[in-house]
């Protein structure tokens, strides 16, 4: 039983390495990108340890929704419906977290789940939240893109292709 569980554990955590390394050094850039260009204009923006918690939080949603049997629905078909299809659901779900979050903590901090809402809704800068959202999508389609070579290249397949020398 005990030697099940350290196995679940470190399959999940062999999972959860790659994605989140992946998304930890994405949302790094979007952090440094959106401190210089805000900084200029005295506003303060996404620190990096906000980064690093979205980072973990964005692979998390990525391991539970590779969970879902939805997701395993076109792996029989043209690589790039898969790549669209898992983005999408991705997308769906990293939205959702962020609605989620931003509502969850106005509710705490008024006490009125609608009054949260409503707080969130008239506070949220809805064009910087839009073009994170943007670059959300961009980068999942890329994770997905690049995650879908890796198994069609098979283990290794990455390294030989981008660093090995090629013989004339």
């Amino acid at each position: 039983m005990m030697r099940k569980i350290g196995q679940k554990i470190v399959h999940e955590l062999k999972n959860l390495i790659p994605v989140t390394l992946y998304f930890l050094f994405a949302d790094m850039l979007l952090a440094v990108t959106q401190m210089v260009l805000l900084r200029e204009y005295g506003i303060q923006v996404t620190s990096f340890a906000q980064a690093v918690v979205m980072a973990l939080i964005v692979a998390k949603v990525v391991l539970i929704m590779d969970m879902m049997p939805m997701m395993n629905r076109y792996h029989d078909r043209s690589p790039i419906i898969n790549v669209v299809w898992s983005t999408g659901w991705y997308f769906i779900a990293t939205l959702a977290l962020q609605f989620g979050e931003g509502i969850v903590e106005n509710w705490i901090h008024i006490g009125d789940l609608a009054g949260g809402y409503a707080h969130f809704v008239e506070e949220t800068e809805w064009p910087r939240f839009i073009l994170v959202q943007f670059w959300m999508l961009i980068l999942l389609f890329n994770y997905c893109l690049y995650r879908n070579i890796g198994k069609t290249v098979g283990p290794g397949g990455l390294t030989r292709l981008l660093i090995h020398r090629r013989d004339a």
